[in-house]
């Protein structure tokens, strides 16, 4: 459902791709068309350049043509506008419907309808668990490639990559929400493999632990069960009046496959017997004679 871990750095590099100098009429006219008509209350956040941004965006994704592509980006599509154009000050639920305003003010000024069928994709649920996890691989991706703010350092955003992590386990064993705690997991291995080699910040946790639930007893149910029915029936068949029948039974039928066996072994005979004698006998045929006058 998320799938960040591949998708992450792919969206946002769509964002930052943007250039203002590579701005159009046409991309000026659809952001004019957004504002006047789907953003009230929120204008003040939409300048012309995060307009056409949004516009650039959007067109890129519809550009691809490949479902799932859409559905992830149009899931960080959601996210870019709740933290970099409202600045985290809007709730869940005023941020669904701003993205489908977007999506539909888009529309209004493009020939193709595609995205409209990506409008009902996020809800409250989805937003929350997007803002834990892209908030988590921003940390992350801030700490290995030391993209420093005012006043931070890398190992300040490597702490708080593993907090973010660590308050997540804790929402994930709350509420159990297999695709976002599975989502965790692929975070935790990224974090694993990347601190193997990693020689700086030495008093950061090294090694997230796993917390997802193991697939043990899947497998060990049915093996019980198997076993159950089996010792369930040597119990019958052993100790009960059914396993005197069910040996009758099995005998009746052995009986009945050597008889049937017995026939088919003289009939077997029987053709071999007739087929050496006509290979072996003298055939006479009779004929008669023809004179010719």
């Amino acid at each position: 459902m998320y799938n960040l871990s591949s998708t992450f750095k792919t969206y946002k590099s769509i964002i930052d791709e943007y250039n203002v100098e590579e701005e159009t009429d046409d991309d000026s006219d659809n952001c004019g068309g957004i504002k006047n008509e789907y953003l009230e209350g929120c204008t003040s956040k939409f300048s012309n350049n995060i307009c056409s941004k949004a516009i650039y965006y959007l067109n890129k994704l519809e550009q691809s043509r490949k479902p799932q592509y859409i559905s992830y980006g149009c899931k960080y599509f959601s996210y870019w506008l709740y933290k970099d154009v409202m600045n985290m000050e809007i709730s869940s639920t005023d941020l669904i419907k701003l993205y489908k305003n977007i999506l539909n003010g888009y529309k209004d000024n493009s020939s193709s309808d595609t995205l409209l069928n990506y409008l009902d994709l996020i809800n409250k649920d989805i937003i929350e668990n997007l803002k834990k996890l892209i908030e988590n691989y921003e940390h992350f991706y801030n700490f290995i490639n030391g993209n420093i703010s005012p006043g931070m350092d890398k190992c300040t955003y490597g702490s708080a990559c593993v907090h973010l992590y660590n308050e997540n386990v804790k929402i994930c064993k709350e509420k159990y929400d297999y695709d976002f705690c599975k989502e965790l997991e692929k975070f935790r291995t990224i974090y694993n493999i990347y601190m193997e080699t990693s020689y700086e910040c030495n008093d950061m946790q090294k090694h997230l632990p796993s917390f997802m639930k193991s697939d043990v007893p899947v497998i060990l149910i049915p093996f019980f069960s198997v076993l159950s029915i089996s010792a369930l029936f040597f119990i019958f068949y052993k100790y009960t009046p059914y396993g005197s029948w069910f040996r009758r039974l099995v005998k009746k039928e052995k009986n009945i496959l050597n008889n049937l066996n017995e026939e088919n072994n003289e009939l077997q005979n029987y053709s071999n017997s007739q087929e050496k004698h006509f290979r072996s006998g003298n055939h006479q045929i009779a004929y008669h004679s023809v004179k010719y006058p």
